[in-house]
């Protein structure tokens, strides 16, 4: 794990940065400030950043505040909790977010969080790509049905998952 206290000292300097993809970094919350702060990062990678609960809850106050202007969220390969996925998904049911672009790729699923994230679609009008591939157990045929289903109810959104 790198430690990105440096990194965000030194990103402040630069304003026309829009893309920032950190993969394994420790101590990533200092970015928070930057993203409350008015930085105009569109697109915000932090995969496998080992992010919990804690952390979900930080970057979903950083991402309503009205500063934020991050459209492209992955967060991919995190092993995120359950009530990491609900709490994200909750967040999400509010216009304020301009998330165009979720990835939750390669984080373990449950029925409780398909459900919460079916939803957080209904309501949202803003997402338009919810990536969710390698999120399910092979077996897991309720999973299975409920992202049907949620396919078929949202003609506005691109769900990418595996079959």
């Amino acid at each position: 794990m790198v430690d990105c206290s440096r990194l965000c000292r030194n990103l402040v300097l630069s304003s026309s940065l829009q893309s920032l993809s950190l993969s394994r970094v420790s101590n990533w919350q200092n970015l928070t400030n930057l993203i409350e702060s008015g930085w105009k990062l569109k697109s915000l990678s932090l995969c496998q950043c080992n992010i919990d609960f804690s952390d979900i809850e930080l970057l979903v106050k950083s991402l309503r505040s009205n500063a934020s202007s991050i459209t492209d969220l992955s967060l991919s390969n995190n092993n995120l909790s359950e009530d990491s996925v609900i709490k994200l998904g909750g967040a999400l049911l509010s216009e304020l977010f301009s998330l165009t672009i979720l990835d939750l790729s390669n984080n373990p699923l449950s029925l409780t969080c398909i459900v919460c994230l079916i939803k957080m679609l209904h309501f949202n009008t803003v997402l338009r790509v919810l990536d969710i591939r390698a999120c399910l157990k092979r077996d897991d045929q309720e999973c299975k049905k409920a992202i049907v289903d949620l396919i078929r109810m949202n003609e506005f959104v691109e769900i990418r998952w595996n079959d």
